[in-house]
């Protein structure tokens, strides 16, 4: 007995079955190969988002593949009648569920409009902040910029610039920056590596040189780690510096900041080191209750 001819709509079928798949992976390998996301995990992403408590909108996601890791910086709208701390806890339940559910994740920045954080933020001054700001109000001129000073070797000398600082945003005094500090695409890194190098080297000697603090070098491109004396401080600085208008991230105890290659020393590198001994230094004054 011979060997039963394949049914024709049988063999039909699963012509057309192997045509999907095949046309299936193939998009998927062309998005990987220029690093760029295939819509349905767009969605899918926006769909854990939209089921965390307190999320009304996503406002803006960007996503992108970066070797076998996935990048994403997303925008969320909440409701106006939540504390900023709350609005920080969902952010953190954001990172929380979308960790969970992609193992593939890399870095990922949740955050506010920051004009919204800033005008939340005030209302809870009197909670986090030196008990001076309950008696005192903050200017509310624009912040002057201390000029840059130099050593005899022609280096920065960070810890010799400021005699007083300003007053924080988070007080009701304006933000250190007038617009957002934002993320560094890590493509730009590895475009221009040595310069990369420099702005880290300078970040890390002014960072340490006004805060004390240990620096650490992020295996993530693009990011600046330091290292704070707990979880607690690290909590209270990123408040803090959100509302200056400088993004930052934070895993446990230490904050991580933008570095890229085209940062300039009187302009991002001067920012990111001011806000960072600005909030470092009233920190210790809440702390010590004075």
């Amino acid at each position: 007995m011979g060997i039963p001819i394949l049914d024709p709509i049988i063999g039909l079928l699963i012509g057309v079955t192997i045509v999907f798949i095949t046309r299936d992976a193939a998009i998927r390998i062309w998005y990987r190969l220029m690093d760029a996301v295939d819509p349905s995990l767009v969605s899918q992403i926006e769909g854990y988002v939209h089921e965390v408590e307190g999320v009304k909108q996503v406002a803006r996601l960007r996503m992108r593949w970066i070797g076998h890791q996935l990048f994403v910086e997303m925008t969320l709208v909440v409701d106006e009648s939540r504390t900023f701390v709350e609005n920080h806890q969902i952010a953190e339940r954001v990172e929380s569920v979308l960790r969970s559910a992609l193992p593939s994740l890399g870095d990922i920045n949740v955050h506010l409009d920051p004009a919204y954080q800033y005008e939340n933020a005030k209302i809870e001054a009197s909670d986090i902040l030196p008990p001076r700001y309950q008696i005192q109000l903050p200017s509310a001129a624009p912040m002057g910029a201390a000029a840059l000073k130099y050593d005899s070797e022609g280096n920065a000398a960070w810890d010799e610039i400021w005699t007083d600082f300003c007053d924080l945003a988070l007080a009701g005094g304006p933000p250190h920056r007038g617009t957002l500090l934002e993320p560094v695409n890590p493509a730009n890194v590895a475009a221009d590596l040595e310069s990369y190098a420099r702005v880290l080297s300078e970040l890390e000697r002014g960072i340490r040189m006004v805060t004390g603090l240990s620096v650490i070098r992020s295996d993530t491109p693009g990011w600046i780690g330091v290292a704070c004396e707990s979880e607690d401080m690290a909590l209270w600085l990123l408040r803090a510096i959100i509302v200056e208008n400088v993004s930052v991230r934070r895993e446990e105890n230490i904050l991580y900041f933008p570095a890229g290659p085209d940062f300039r020393l009187e302009k991002e590198i001067k920012n990111i080191i001011t806000v960072i001994a600005k909030t470092t230094h009233y920190w210790k004054e809440h702390a010590g209750g004075s």
